[in-house]
């Protein structure tokens, strides 16, 4: 027994031990602050985006019907437009349909040649 108090290699590795010992309780320590720490955080967090949430099928529930009275409007536009063209008064002031095309052309291969 007194050679294991007195042997400095056990001693330094005992010394060692306790010191990683201390380094991980003060690292579990810090762990579970900061797990305190978001857990306290995290119901706040959740109904920030249950709110979110709300308003965004809120906004949405109008959706629908926004597109199709844009569409509508678009298309009403268009009928008068159209019956703006055919008066000889107004007809000048309205821009007409320019058809957009692309053009493309290719060259084949001549007979014979790869």
């Amino acid at each position: 027994m007194a050679a294991l108090l007195h042997d400095q290699q056990l001693k330094a590795e005992a010394q060692k031990s306790i010191a990683d010992l201390k380094a991980t309780l003060e690292n579990f320590r810090q762990a579970s602050n900061n797990f305190r720490q978001l857990s306290e955080r995290l119901p706040v967090a959740l109904k920030k985006g249950e709110d979110f949430i709300d308003h965004l099928n809120r906004a949405g529930a109008g959706l629908p019907e926004l597109v199709t009275s844009g569409q509508s409007l678009l298309h009403d536009a268009d009928d008068v437009a159209q019956a703006a063209q055919k008066s000889w008064l107004l007809r000048r002031h309205i821009p007409q349909k320019t058809e957009k095309t692309i053009r493309m052309e290719r060259q084949l291969p001549e007979a014979g040649k790869p």
